[in-house]
Order: C-alpha cells, then sequence, then structure tokens
C-alpha cells in the first residue's frame, strides 16, 4: 500500500476476482415471464404478480418460492401478503441493486458538500456534469467506481500516518522493518486465493491488522474531522458488504451489511427504507425457522444470479439482472418503455486512486474524465 509506483496488485474488483479463484459456481438459468400491461405502482398490479407468482408455484409444485421487487413494490406486496393467506409461501425479498442506489444517495448526501463533489470533479475521475446522478445514486456503476477509488485514497492516507504513529508506540517487534516476511512477498509476486490465505494466517499480517485498526480507532476518537471522514469509510464498507455478498453468494454477509444501513436510513429520513428494511431484515433473520428450505438456498448463494461464465466473482444480485437482461433488450424500442439505469461491468484502475490522492494533498495531473 506505501508503494505506489511498483504496484502489484489490482484495486478491489480485480484483486477479489483473483483471490476468488475457487468458489462453486455455476450460471443461472434465466427466461422472461409474461409482462403486466399495467402501472406498476397500482395495488392490483402487484396483486396480479403474486397470483401468478403462485401459479407458477403449484404448475412446478414447489413448497415455497421467492419474488424481489425494489422498495416501493415491496412494501405494496407485504402489504398483500399480510392480508392473504393464500400468499403465506411466497417468500418476498427487497432487491440489493436499489438498495444499494439508496445507499450511495445517502452517502453523497452526507459528505457531497464536505469536498467530496469538489474532490471528484478537481482530481477529473467524474465530470462535473456527471456528478449530481452520482451523488443522487442514479449513476450506479460510476458512483460505485468513485468510492472505492476515494476508499482507497483516503485508506492510503490513513497508511501513511500508521507508520510514524507505530514508531512512536512501544509496540517491540513490530516494526515497519520486520514485515518483510516469506508470505509478503509470496503475495505480492503471486495474488491468489492461496497465498492471500497464507498470509492472512501469518502471525505478522494479524498483528498488523489489529495494530492498524488500533490507529483507525484513534483516528475516530482524536479529531471531529477524523472521525467524520472515518465514517465515510465505515458507509463505504457497508456498501463494498452489499457488493460482495451478492457476487460471492454469501448471505450472512448480506444480512450483517443490511443491520450495519439501517441506522443511516433512519438518520438521513430515508423513511421508507428505513421502515422496510427493517421488516425485511427480521423477515429474514426468521428464514431458518419459518423457512428452512429457502435459507438453506440462500446459504448456498441462491439469492443472487450467475451471468458470465468466467468470473467466479461475478454474481449479481436480481434485480440488477433484470437491469441487465429484460430492459437492456428492451432500449430503443419506441412501444417499450427504456431502462431505469444502465448498468455495466467496470474494472477500477488503481491508478486513478493515486490521482484522487494527489488532489487531495493539492497536486498531481489529471486524469481521464469517465
Amino acid at each position: 500500500m506505501s508503494d505506489h509506483e511498483n504496484q502489484s496488485i489490482s484495486s478491489w474488483t480485480g484483486f477479489n476476482i483473483k483471490s476468488a479463484e475457487t468458489l462453486q459456481w455455476s450460471r443461472t438459468l434465466k427466461s422472461y415471464l409474461p409482462t403486466i400491461n399495467a402501472p406498476a405502482t397500482e395495488m392490483s398490479t402487484v396483486n396480479e404478480v403474486l397470483e401468478q407468482t403462485h401459479a407458477i408455484m403449484q404448475s412446478l409444485q414447489l413448497n415455497k418460492i421467492v419474488c424481489v421487487f425494489d422498495q416501493a413494490l415491496y412494501a405494496k406486496a407485504a402489504e398483500v401478503l399480510w392480508k392473504q393467506e393464500k400468499f403465506k409461501n411466497i417468500i418476498i425479498r427487497m432487491g440489493v441493486f436499489h438498495t444499494i442506489c439508496n445507499l450511495l444517495s445517502t452517502i453523497g448526501k452526507r459528505f457531497q458538500d464536505a469536498g467530496l463533489r469538489d474532490l471528484c470533479v478537481e482530481s477529473g475521475v467524474i465530470a462535473e456534469g456527471s456528478m449530481s446522478g452520482v451523488m443522487d445514486g442514479r449513476r450506479y456503476n460510476r458512483a460505485v467506481r468513485l468510492h472505492k477509488l476515494v476508499y482507497e485514497a483516503l485508506m492510503r492516507l490513513a497508511w501513511k500516518g500508521f507508520l510514524p504513529w507505530l514508531e512512536e508506540k512501544p509496540f517491540k517487534g513490530h516494526t515497519p522493518s520486520g514485515w518483510n516476511t516469506e508470505e509478503h512477498h509470496s503475495f505480492h509476486s503471486n495474488v491468489s486465493q492461496g497465498t492471500f490465505q497464507e498470509l492472512m494466517e501469518s502471525e505478522s499480517c494479524t498483528h498488523i491488522l489489529k495494530l492498524f485498526q488500533v490507529y483507525l480507532e484513534t483516528l475516530r476518537d482524536e479529531h471531529n474531522l477524523s472521525a467524520f471522514w472515518m465514517s465515510y469509510l465505515d458507509m463505504v464498507e457497508i456498501m463494498l458488504d452489499l457488493v460482495r455478498a451478492s457476487r460471492e453468494g454469501n448471505w450472512m454477509l448480506h444480512l450483517g451489511a443490511i443491520r450495519q444501513m439501517i441506522p443511516w436510513c433512519f438518520a438521513y429520513d430515508k423513511v421508507n427504507y428505513a421502515r422496510f428494511l427493517t421488516y425485511y431484515y427480521a423477515m429474514m433473520s426468521r428464514l431458518p425457522i419459518e423457512h428452512p428450505e429457502v435459507h438453506e438456498h440462500f446459504m448456498q448463494g441462491g439469492f443472487s444470479v450467475q451471468i458470465g461464465s468466467k468470473n467466479p466473482f461475478g454474481r449479481i444480485p436480481v434485480d440488477q439482472t433484470i437491469e441487465e437482461t429484460i430492459n437492456k433488450d428492451t432500449r430503443g424500442h419506441k412501444r417499450l418503455q427504456p431502462e431505469r439505469w444502465s448498468c455495466r461491468q467496470v474494472l477500477p484502475d488503481i491508478g486513478v486512486s493515486q490521482q484522487i490522492l494527489e488532489a487531495a494533498q493539492g497536486h498531481g495531473s489529471r486524469p481521464k474524465v469517465y
């Protein structure tokens, strides 16, 4: 992290692809259902969706079936399920893609006027005309990429301050000169799941990470400004956990990230998400008791979709799959409604985070605008 010029380790997405080579996965079979020619905001439309879902469950002789909605439709579907006993075997979920978009808007609302907007424009990572959509969470790919880069830049600044802090503390045997172990060199030259596992299990790495966490906690406690930007790291970590949970099929990580996100919804008047994420978290936490077979399916990664055939870190949320399939297919057709978000897979460029860091410090050249 301290070597800016000789980086052999990719940024967040590329690193996780390399270190997830042994994940068990298979392509998900997907198909389109008939379109309901009615406004999605009407209760009758939601009821018809549930009726057709119930019919599909019976025709396939399933005991349970899962249906995924965005927050607005999830609220209406929950109201229908509360009133009609016949839908008791339909498990409804809130779409992770739309949930992340809401979290992105919360991050933008909290930090855009604190310097984040100026930092991104002046570093050249986001064009000025795109900043509004990024801060509002409507430009999903650009927003996620931006927060990955800013997160890395701030962590580099934290690491830069960690080294002199460590030299001032009486931590014997934990000086930077003692960190060049065989595991570090092996991982640096060959990034893979095996070398990463060996590094994380090494005693030196364990101590380094513990000390670094102690240093981060001191940043939270010493100054209000550093505590404020540490909260940015916390919120971006929630976003990354939601993305990682879907890509790896890690159900428990998904629930943990949802639990961490709920207080931020209350704090920033995201009333609908504050209300229904709480209900969603409660219902999903009871799956092992009420619907154990569905819980087992989710634990095996069945709550997200594998579209690609080569990327083991490539699963995406169900609602994002709709955006990237049927909504993408309808683009350009005058009689069909165009997609709401345009989703593309973007691999972050590690060099841009260094340029963000230089912009934050008041120097450096402008990178390419995306």
